[in-house]
Parts: structure tokens; C-alpha cells; sequence
């Protein structure tokens, strides 16, 4: 079993909110992403795929391009799902660069949500960016405009 990312970003490469309705959720909080947990981003599927959660709706959605078939659909990863991808493909910048090379489109210098809360009104993104600081995770207003990739589960 494993997880794998889309090969373009959701929305058509377009940035959206994590949520149009900050305050309320339905995850656990998570307050440091070293104590990210083995959730999974797929369980928020059924109840997040609505204008309300644009982030869950795009990721869902994928452009219009169905899961292939044996996988699970299409969801919004979890930052415990993003650890294990990064993990896999032995670092960040090699996820990150990784997609031309199979047909796809790699992803940007730029922040990435996931599907973990940090509190009602911040959520966590893993931000790609190899020069100053480096990649890392960062904790973002749920209401401001960030990048989508979705991901699966086979």
C-alpha cells in the first residue's frame, strides 16, 4: 500500500483558500507538525467536498481526471501523508521536481496545503522552496490563497 500525488496541481495551478469559513472544523488540531499523526486525508472526503472547504473541493475533484482504477479517489493529504511522500522520494526538493520527468508538471516554490488543522483558524502547508529557510512545514491563515496537489491511496 502507498500513497501517490497527481501529476498537475488541483484548480487548474490556481491558488485557494483551505476554508471560506474559519472557526470550525471537524479534524483534530494538531499544534506542531512534529506530532502529526497517521491520519489520513481520504476520511475527510464525504464531509469537506463543498464551496465551503475550496482546498478539499479541488483536491477531490482533480481537474475532472478520474482515479485510476484499484486506488482510492482523489483527497487532500493529510501532513502525515505528505511526511510519507517526502520520506519516499528522499527529500522535499526531489518530490518537488520529480513530475516533468513522468509527463506531469512539477510542483512550485510555493506553499502546498494539507489536510491538518492547527487550530479553527490555521491550517498547515508544506512550503517547496530550496533556497533561504528551505523547505519546510508552516502554519497558514485558513482563509488565504495557497496551492493544491492531490493525492491517492493504492
Amino acid at each position: 500500500h502507498g500513497l501517490a500525488l497527481a501529476l498537475s496541481d488541483a484548480n487548474r495551478g490556481s491558488n485557494c483558500a483551505w476554508t471560506t469559513s474559519t472557526g470550525s472544523t471537524v479534524h483534530t488540531y494538531t499544534s506542531t507538525s512534529s506530532s502529526f499523526t497517521s491520519e489520513s486525508g481520504l476520511q475527510y472526503n464525504a464531509t469537506q467536498n463543498s464551496d465551503t472547504y475550496p482546498a478539499f473541493k479541488y483536491a477531490i475533484a482533480n481537474n475532472g481526471i478520474a482515479a485510476p482504477t484499484g486506488c482510492s479517489a482523489w483527497f487532500l493529504a493529510s501532513g502525515y501523508q505528505w511526511n510519507q511522500m517526502i520520506s519516499a522520494a528522499v527529500g522535499a526538493i526531489v518530490l518537488r521536481d520529480g513530475f516533468d520527468d513522468v509527463g506531469g508538471t512539477n510542483m512550485g516554490n510555493v506553499n502546498y496545503w494539507s489536510s491538518t488543522e492547527q487550530s479553527g483558524y490555521y491550517a498547515w502547508t508544506y512550503y517547496f522552496f530550496s533556497g533561504y529557510g528551505g523547505d519546510k512545514w508552516a502554519i497558514q491563515s485558513k482563509a488565504e490563497g495557497y496551492y493544491v496537489r492531490s493525492a491517492l491511496a493504492f
